[in-house]
């Protein structure tokens, strides 16, 4: 078994922790960067002409507030401090 495995490990291990915290941090960032992929995405679907533009329903539903929620997501989850 090696040293760090998840069953030597207690709830009080501060590697353990740490390594909670980074995956937290990292799994935040990468939300971030999807959902500021998202709404460019949205706006270079806006540039095409009018009759390939997306739908109504598209743009309010799954445009730029999908994009905004995911990318506040990732910001909270990335920005959680440590517990004291």
């Amino acid at each position: 078994m090696s040293p760090n495995s998840a069953s030597d490990s207690t709830p009080d291990d501060p590697g353990a922790r740490y390594r909670r915290l980074h995956r937290q941090l990292r799994f935040g960032q990468i939300l971030m960067i999807l959902g500021a992929l998202l709404a460019l995405i949205h706006m270079i679907a806006h540039l095409a002409p009018p009759e390939q533009q997306p739908g109504l329903a598209l743009d309010i539903a799954v445009g730029y507030p999908a994009a905004a929620l995911i990318f506040v997501i990732g910001a909270t989850l990335a920005g959680q401090k440590k517990n004291p």
